[in-house]
C-alpha cells in the first residue's frame, strides 16, 4: 500500500474521468472568509474571522469554528483552537480549506495557519491552468505538498527562534558571569 496509501490515491486520480471545467481566464477574488478567532496568522489584509465580499448582495459562505473544551474560570482550556478555514470565492470558482489543528498551542495554531493559506493561496495562484478534472487533480496533490512544506518551514522557523533566544540568554549569562568576575 506505500505511506499512508499515497499510491493509491494517486492510481485513483489517474483513472479520474476527463470532464471539462469553466474557463478562467483572469481570475477575479469575489470574495474570502477565514478564522477562527483572534489567534489566526492570516495575512495582514486579512482581519481575525473575517469576511470581505466585493458584491455583498450574494454571501455564498459563512463559517466558525468552535470548541468543545471545557472550561475552568471562564476561559476555555487548551485554547486557542487551532482549526483554520480559508475560503476564496472566484467567478466561476471557489477554493476551500478546513485544517483540523490536532492538539492545542501557539506551535500547532501556527502549523495549521501556514497549511491552510499554502493550499488555497497555491490553488489559487494555479486555477487559471486547470482546464479539467485531471488536471485540477493533479494541482490539488501539489498543493498538499505546498501546506506539507509549509508546516515544515512554520516548524524549523520555530526552532531557529527559539535557538536565537537560547543564544541570547546564554550570551547575556556569559556576559553578567564577566561583569561578576571583573567586579
Amino acid at each position: 500500500m506505500g505511506v499512508g496509501g499515497f499510491e493509491t490515491v494517486i492510481e485513483k486520480l489517474e483513472n479520474f474521468p476527463n470532464l471539462k471545467l469553466l474557463t478562467v481566464k483572469k481570475p477575479a477574488v469575489i470574495s474570502t472568509i477565514v478564522g477562527p478567532s483572534r489567534y489566526t496568522n492570516v495575512p495582514r489584509e486579512f482581519p481575525p474571522d473575517s469576511l470581505t465580499l466585493k458584491d455583498t448582495s450574494d454571501i455564498v459562505v459563512c463559517a466558525r469554528s468552535v470548541s468543545t473544551f471545557p472550561k475552568k474560570s471562564g476561559k476555555r482550556i487548551l485554547d486557542p483552537i487551532c482549526d483554520c478555514f480559508y475560503f476564496k470565492s472566484f467567478e466561476a470558482r471557489s477554493v476551500v480549506c478546513l485544517v483540523d489543528g490536532c492538539s492545542y498551542g501557539k506551535k500547532t495554531k501556527e502549523s495549521s495557519d501556514s497549511a491552510c493559506f499554502a493550499f488555497v493561496e497555491y490553488l489559487s495562484e494555479v486555477q487559471a491552468k486547470c482546464k479539467d478534472l485531471k488536471t485540477l487533480s493533479s494541482y490539488v496533490i501539489q498543493a498538499f505538498q505546498k501546506a506539507h512544506e509549509a508546516v515544515l518551514l512554520s516548524i524549523a522557523k520555530e526552532e531557529s527562534n527559539n535557538s536565537q533566544k537560547n543564544n541570547n540568554n546564554n550570551n547575556n549569562k556569559d556576559n553578567n558571569n564577566n561583569n561578576n568576575n571583573n567586579n
